[in-house]
């Protein structure tokens, strides 16, 4: 396997590119240490110790990003691919930290329902999931674990609309027709239910502080 380019990508990283399509992102420490250069020789024994060492970079950049904050498995591959990581090394590297429990679709659908129960409606939290790259299938079962969790306590969208509800000065006993329908409109671009929506349009709002 020869180097026929060495591409910079910043002050002290860079991409080596092989006669065989195949890529190493390195630093600038790491091609003197190995003497990398234009047709330069990477035997396959070289290549072996390459792929650990990004590897093993690429498990604790992980783990710094995912100590910052939660992330998606879509989220962490492509912001570890943006970095010039290979798909099979950001794979390996999810897998790893994934087996700790560290990261995970449906670890990260379950944190997002705890944090935005109380503010969000359902329907709002799954097309955020969504648009995260969390899998359908994977929001829909984590939200149902969920609702058996919280099955016993009051139902958090309930308390949200009669929250916007009474923030809005809502009457039910007052409203007009016209008032009716446009807090229906107001309340399901929210994505609330509309079941849910009448049940607290009847109910009594003044027991539920702003």
């Amino acid at each position: 396997m020869i180097i026929t380019e060495v591409e910079i990508l910043t002050k002290s990283k860079y991409r080596i590119i092989t006669d065989e399509e195949v890529t190493f992102v390195l630093y600038r420490g790491d091609l003197r240490k190995y003497k990398l250069a234009v047709d330069a020789e990477i035997t396959p024994a070289l290549c072996e110790e390459l792929n650990a060492l990004i590897a093993k970079r690429a498990k604790i950049r992980l783990l710094g990003l995912l100590k910052m904050r939660d992330m998606t498995c879509k989220q962490a591959t492509d912001k570890l691919v943006k970095e010039g990581y290979e798909r099979n090394i950001v794979d390996s590297a999810i897998d790893y930290a994934a087996s700790y429990g560290y990261i995970g679709d449906a670890y990260y659908a379950s944190k997002y329902y705890d944090t935005y129960k109380d503010t969000k409606s359902v329907a709002r939290m799954k097309q955020d999931l969504l648009t995260k790259g969390i899998a359908k299938s994977v929001i829909s079962e984590a939200f149902e674990k969920k609702r058996e969790e919280y099955s016993c306590e009051a139902d958090p969208e309930i308390e949200q609309i009669c929250k916007l509800l009474r923030k809005r000065g809502y009457c039910d006993n007052e409203a007009s027709y016209d008032v009716r329908m446009k807090t229906c409109a107001f309340l399901s671009r929210k994505g609330y239910s509309m079941d849910k929506i009448r049940r607290c349009m009847s109910l009594d709002i003044t027991i539920y502080a702003e």
